[in-house]
């Protein structure tokens, strides 16, 4: 759930927003790949070696 208050209620489809999960293991199995970004540009992009595993 993403709630928006003051000038985040403006945005718009198309703009881009940060994510920044609190805790992440929970869900970093569930993707294939991770993409590494810093200043806005994509640096890297992480193949995710525990795809699919969970208990």
């Amino acid at each position: 759930m993403l709630g928006l208050e003051g000038p985040a209620r403006q945005l718009r489809v198309g703009d881009q927003v940060e994510l920044v999960p609190t805790h992440c293991c929970t869900t970093v199995n569930l993707h294939d790949r991770l993409y590494v970004t810093r200043g806005g540009r994509l640096q890297d992009v992480w193949a995710i070696a525990a795809r699919g595993a969970f208990r």
